[in-house]
Formats: structure tokens, C-alpha cells, sequence
């Protein structure tokens, strides 16, 4: 495959899969009213996911000026689609419990099934892998930086906040789950 067509075919997944991005992350869907911790956490992530997502974009519009790999466009397009899987299966498994925000409700309930049986943050693991695989995807070097050193970090912070919150809810429970399931890293049994 030549380098401007394998160009031009990243450009168009990164394209399509902003689009569906936008609509998952607002899309409405049935949901509980709870209580929303750190909101300034959702503008944070959301923030930062944009600064990665854009500087990807450019990155690979510029990637003239070097070689792009069409191996590359492949291999990060398989862990996109990966990490959507996860993503949406941890959103599925939350049902009306998913939610942009760290939000607590009156009748919350500890989610240990699904993914949250191998790890406690799914839905941020299989983020992680996406924002590395459309740096990828789009041969983007610095890309992959802002997602390293913007985004990753961001999202540790609000993997900490929602955490606090899940231990003040359901004290010793959330703590026995923490204690017997990693926090980011799965691990298959």
C-alpha cells in the first residue's frame, strides 16, 4: 500500500472515529439522577482528550515531511477497535450507572461483574489503549507524547477522584474489591 493512500485511509478513520466518539460520549441513554463528585473532572478529561485527538490530526497531516507507515495505520486501527469493544462492554456492564461524570446515586451498586472482575477501570483501560492506538493509527509521534504526558495523566487524577468517591459509598466493599482487582492493568485468571 503506498503512503499517501494509507494517509489518506488514517485520516478518514481518525475522522469517523471522532464522530463516534461525540455521539457515544453524549449520546443519551437510559440513566440514573445521582450525585456528581469533581465535575470539573469531566472538562479536565474531555479537555485533554481533544488536545491529543487534534494534535493527532495534525500530526499526521504534516507527516510528509517523513515516511508514513501503512503497518502502523494497521496495527493502531486493531487497538482502537479493541479498545472500543472494551470500552462499550464496561458501558454496557454499568448500564444505567454509566455516566461522563463521577456521579453517585442513592441506590448505587458495586459493579463487580463484566470487566470489573479483571480490572477496576475498564472503561479508562480501554480509553488508554484508544488514544495510543489513534496516535498510531495516524503515524503521530507527538500525538503519542500528548497522550503520555496530557491525557494519561489527567485520567489517573480521575481515576483517583472516582475511586474517593466509591469508598466513601460503599466503604469496606469498595476497599475487599481494590484489595483482590487491579486498578488499571487486567488480569485474565
Amino acid at each position: 500500500m503506498d503512503s499517501r493512500y494509507a494517509k489518506q485511509i488514517a485520516l478518514g478513520f481518525l475522522l469517523v472515529y471522532g464522530m463516534e466518539r461525540l455521539l457515544e460520549t453524549f449520546w443519551k441513554r437510559e440513566k440514573l439522577n445521582g450525585a456528581i463528585k469533581s465535575e470539573y473532572s469531566v472538562y479536565m478529561l474531555i479537555g485533554a482528550y481533544l488536545i491529543v485527538y487534534v494534535v493527532v490530526i495534525l500530526d499526521s497531516l504534516t507527516a510528509s515531511r517523513r515516511e508514513f507507515l501503512p503497518w502502523l495505520t494497521m496495527l493502531g486501527a486493531g487497538v482502537v477497535v479493541l479498545s472500543t469493544v472494551g470500552r462499550l462492554w464496561a458501558i454496557r456492564t454499568l448500564g444505567p450507572y454509566h455516566s461522563i461524570h463521577i456521579e453517585i446515586y442513592e441506590k448505587h451498586k458495586l459493579i463487580m461483574t463484566g470487566p470489573y472482575q479483571y480490572v477496576r477501570n475498564p472503561y479508562y483501560f480501554s480509553v488508554i489503549l484508544e488514544v495510543i492506538g489513534l496516535s498510531l493509527v495516524g503515524n503521530a509521534f507527538v500525538g503519542a507524547l500528548m497522550a503520555i504526558f496530557v491525557y494519561i495523566p489527567v485520567l489517573c487524577l480521575r481515576i483517583v477522584l472516582e475511586e474517593k468517591a466509591l469508598v466513601e459509598k460503599f466503604n469496606g466493599s469498595f476497599a475487599e474489591y481494590a484489595s483482590r482487582i487491579p486498578k488499571i492493568l487486567p488480569t485474565i485468571l
